[in-house]
């Protein structure tokens, strides 16, 4: 698959870019901020390596976590649903297992109540 593969496998997702002038970056803000009059983005005609660009202020390069680029907002949504999921069934789970061991205990204290030897 690497071999076949390969332009799309090293594809570029994001890029950290930085102007030698003020203009540059003004210009380039611009470019990514055209929205429509709902505030949705409008899309624009911006083309690199045959795909459609979005332009966006970047924050501090070290706060960046450069690993998880190429995740999208849809797959995180969809892990952050899929975890949670996973969490409540665990939840059940141990709610069912302490509700079980729970009255196990309490029938053994009937079949075998407390007695005072003294």
């Amino acid at each position: 698959m690497k071999n076949d593969h390969y332009d799309y496998l090293t594809r570029p997702v994001c890029a950290f870019i930085t102007f030698e002038e003020e203009e540059g970056y003004q210009t380039a803000c611009r470019m990514g901020k055209k929205r429509g009059l709902l505030g949705a983005k409008i899309s624009h005609k911006y083309i690199v390596l045959g795909d459609k660009f979005e332009i966006e202020p970047a924050t501090e390069p070290t706060n960046i976590i450069w690993e998880n680029r190429h995740i999208t907002t849809g797959q995180m949504v969809r892990r952050s649903i899929v975890s949670g999921i996973i969490i409540l069934v665990l939840l059940l789970c141990s709610f069912i297992i302490i509700f079980m061991a729970k009255r196990v205990s309490i029938k053994a204290n009937q079949v075998y109540p407390n007695v005072d030897c003294a």
